[in-house]
């Protein structure tokens, strides 16, 4: 019985790989319908975040299942565009741009995160039209990769269409930084994005081994 209690105790412990005691977090983009439900990650939860064009410093977020954590976002202000028709669903249907011009990509960072922590960003980027893509970077300092989305159908969720995905690594104090844009005299739209935790090989090793020793118990009773 102890040592039943104590595999449950330590499978608590390990969760997850750590968010800030986040699973996911899930924001959309835009001033039309708040998003609710999943997306492309491998996450069952259902709130998201939502955020218009207007500059944000340090706003709170929630995760995947409404609970607070002690991640942040800060942006730049762009520009709003909503209500598309022919589109996935409310995620896809509004979206941020920075105006039918060339200009400067815009920046969004994250705090709070855990220090060193490797992350997956998916990345939803497609305006009203098929050549509206969108070209995402992760800052160097979170490890430098990029992709751009290809345009294309509207009505369903696809990659490399209308998201990519990268990974990063949170800096040393829990920062993590990508760009978005196109510097080109079109839209570029930004729909949303999910930030996801990825398990150190380690935790995800030890986790997977309690289970499967909990369940050999389990038989066993």
């Amino acid at each position: 019985m102890k040592t039943r209690h104590l595999i449950t105790s330590s499978i608590l412990a390990l969760g997850l790989a750590p968010l800030s005691n986040a699973a996911t977090i899930n924001i959309d983009y835009g001033n039309g319908t708040l998003h609710t439900g999943t997306a492309v990650a491998a996450d069952l939860g259902t709130t998201w975040n939502g955020f218009t064009a207007d500059a944000v410093t340090d706003a709170a977020l929630v995760d995947s299942i409404n609970n607070a954590t002690s991640v942040t976002l800060t942006k730049g202000a762009s520009l709003n565009h909503n209500s598309e028709t022919g589109t996935a669903n409310d995620l896809m249907q509004d979206y941020l741009h920075n105006g039918n011009a060339a200009i400067t990509t815009q920046t969004v960072t994250f705090g709070g995160l855990v220090a060193n922590g490797q992350y997956e960003l998916i990345l939803y980027g497609l305006g009203d039209a098929s050549d509206q893509w969108t070209d995402f970077a992760v800052d160097a300092a979170n490890g430098g990769a990029a992709a751009s989305t290809t345009g294309g159908a509207r009505d369903t969720i696809a990659s490399p269409d209308n998201y990519v995905t990268l990974n990063a690594t949170a800096d040393g104090s829990g920062n993590l930084t990508y760009t978005w844009g196109r510097n080109i005299a079109t839209y570029h739209g930004h729909n949303g994005l999910q930030l996801t935790a990825i398990p150190e090989p380690s935790s995800a090793a030890l986790l997977g081994g309690l289970l499967a020793l909990s369940a050999v118990m389990v038989r066993r009773r």
